[in-house]
């Protein structure tokens, strides 16, 4: 007969300090030891007396873990037991070892990290708070402020990751329309720029006619003027030898 057949727990791992399960709805068919099982009431008077916190407000800002196996269900308070520096360094030993364990990554996004992170620093949580409670609730302040952050950022992701995905619905419907439209410009650019060509030769060919032909007239202008000043050097010779006659 295996452990969970004769009503033995196994808690899910976890990085925060819990007390002994406790059971909370059983299975008639199994059989349970014959030594009493811990209550809620028990332990809650076992650690009183050693902290300055009650276990109603710590279990307020940890809430108790359930789980169901074939034994039954089972529910795991806080623990109210102050801790020691010994356990703060084995729980840095335990974090060090279940990220090996579990292949976490060094950076980047890993949920397996995260998850660790989040039980330790619920752990420092709870071991602060029964040292001061009002550092305690501090820092779950701090705690709940940056999940809530993280959710913010998490949903303006898949926002726009939404987003991204209906504007490549909306492209991909669109495709044919926009080929159609390309193919339609780019035949427009091509007359265009065969009437660009055109234009280019016509205004090149008007630009040599007009360069012969101011060329030609030029010629005809110069020849004019020597012409004229020709006759005017005879007309000014003629003038003179009529005066010294």
């Amino acid at each position: 007969m295996t452990e969970s057949c004769k009503g033995i727990p196994h808690p899910p791992f976890s990085l925060i300090q819990y007390d002994e399960p406790i059971l909370v709805e059983a299975n008639p068919h199994i059989d349970y030891p014959s030594s009493p099982l811990p209550s809620d009431t028990s332990s809650a008077i076992n650690t009183t007396a050693e902290t300055v916190i009650s276990p109603e407000i710590l279990r307020a800002m940890l809430p108790p873990r359930e789980w169901k196996e074939f034994s039954g269900t089972w529910r795991q308070n806080v623990s109210c037991i102050p801790t020691s520096r010994t356990d703060v360094v084995a729980l840095q030993e335990k974090l060090d070892a279940s990220i090996n364990n579990e292949q976490a990554k060094k950076s980047g996004v890993c949920a397996n990290r995260e998850r660790l992170h989040a039980q330790v620093f619920d752990e420092i949580i709870r071991q602060v708070t029964l040292a001061c409670p009002e550092r305690g609730l501090l820092l779950l302040r701090i705690r709940d402020e940056i999940r809530m952050t993280i959710e913010a950022y998490q949903a303006l992701y898949n926002t726009s990751l939404s987003f991204g995905i209906r504007k490549t619905v909306m492209a991909e419907e669109g495709m044919q329309q926009i080929e159609d439209k390309l193919a339609s410009l780019k035949k427009e650019n091509k007359e265009l720029r065969e009437t660009l060509l055109q234009w280019t030769h016509y205004y090149k060919v008007l630009e040599n006619r007009y360069a012969t032909e101011q060329k030609n007239r030029t010629m005809q202008e110069n020849n004019v003027v020597t012409l004229l000043q020709d006759q005017l050097h005879h007309f000014k010779t003629f003038g003179e030898l009529n005066d010294l006659q």
